[in-house]
């Protein structure tokens, strides 16, 4: 798994790379904890280049919402690849997350 970080305007977006799982996940948490730790950040995760993801990389991005949400910033998830999404609905976690269609369409969503 690969991250790069780009800033816009309004949010911080992860580009991920690869799958996401038990040997990279914590690369993930740690990432979006340190941005978390910036009082209301708002973080756009895409995963449009990422096919696989177990368990630990949906634990590490349920941990990095909370971890957003409790400094008061935002976390919404784009480009979300139909892998991807089938282990989000198995796992319930669907409606868990803000997950939107485009950038654009997370940026207009942030509360401001």
């Amino acid at each position: 798994m690969e991250i790069n970080s780009r800033k816009n305007e309004t949010a911080i977006i992860l580009d991920i790379y690869g799958d996401v799982d038990l040997y990279n996940a914590p690369d993930l948490v740690n990432m979006i904890h340190k941005l978390a730790e910036k009082e209301k950040c708002k973080i756009i995760i895409n995963l449009k280049d990422v096919f696989y993801i177990d368990s630990s990389g949906i634990g590490a991005i349920i941990s990095g919402l909370l971890h957003v949400e409790e400094n008061s910033g935002e976390l919404k998830i784009i480009h979300i690849s139909a892998a991807v999404k089938k282990i989000f609905e198995l796992t319930n976690l669907i409606s868990f997350f803000d997950i939107c269609d485009s950038e654009e369409e997370a940026i207009k969503s942030f509360k401001n």
